[in-house]
Order: structure tokens, then C-alpha cells, then sequence
């Protein structure tokens, strides 16, 4: 999420709680939170989380939108795919459509 979950955030997070959960159940599970001005810190974030757990389609559509918004429209389309794959194998069809729109918008501004 956007945001700090800093000190005592923490006991009322939303982020943290899920990956509380997750972790309670044998699930592997990570909080990532991210401050609103820092960019690149987010996308190392991302990654983090990518390379613990390939099939966190949020982390996937998160640094997509990431690259999106620094101009690198190659790397967000990639990583815009891979989170619909994922949101698919998973029958989420609010985030496929979430991902797939994403995609169309990069793909109309996209000289080829």
C-alpha cells in the first residue's frame, strides 16, 4: 500500500495484518508499504517481492504502473502482462480487467 507502516502503524495496519494471516496459515507472506514521493524505492520494494514470490500479481501490477510512470512503457507492458496472467490463473477478473485496461492504455500511446 501507499503509505508508512511505521511504530505502533503497525497494530492497526491493514497490510500487515494480511501478511500476519497469510503467515499464520503456512502461507509465505509479505507487507510491502511504500512512502508517496519515493519511486525507486518503491520499485526495489516491488522487486523484493517479486523475487521472494513470483505470483503476486499486485507487486507485478504496482511496478508496472511504477515504470508507467517513469516513461518506461517496455518494462511496464511486461510487468502489466505478467500481473494479467497471474490475476487470471487466479479467476480474479476485476484485477485481469484492472491489468488488461492498463495495458490498452500503455498500448494506445506506444508508437510501433
Amino acid at each position: 500500500n501507499w503509505g508508512y507502516n511505521l511504530a505502533q502503524d503497525v497494530f492497526y495496519s491493514g497490510t500487515v495484518a494480511a501478511a500476519l494471516e497469510g503467515a499464520d496459515r503456512g502461507i509465505l507472506s509479505i507487507a510491502v508499504s511504500q512512502a508517496y514521493n519515493n519511486k525507486q524505492q518503491a520499485l526495489n520494494d516491488y522487486t523484493t517481492a517479486i523475487r521472494l514470490n513470483k505470483q503476486l500479481g499486485d507487486a507485478f501490477y504496482n511496478r508496472g504502473i511504477i515504470y508507467h510512470q517513469k516513461k518506461k512503457n517496455e518494462q511496464a507492458l511486461e510487468d502489466l502482462r505478467r500481473a494479467r496472467d497471474i490475476f487470471a490463473s487466479q479467476e480474479n477478473l476485476k484485477k485481469f480487467g484492472r491489468a488488461n485496461d492498463a495495458i490498452m492504455d500503455i498500448q494506445g500511446g506506444v508508437k510501433k
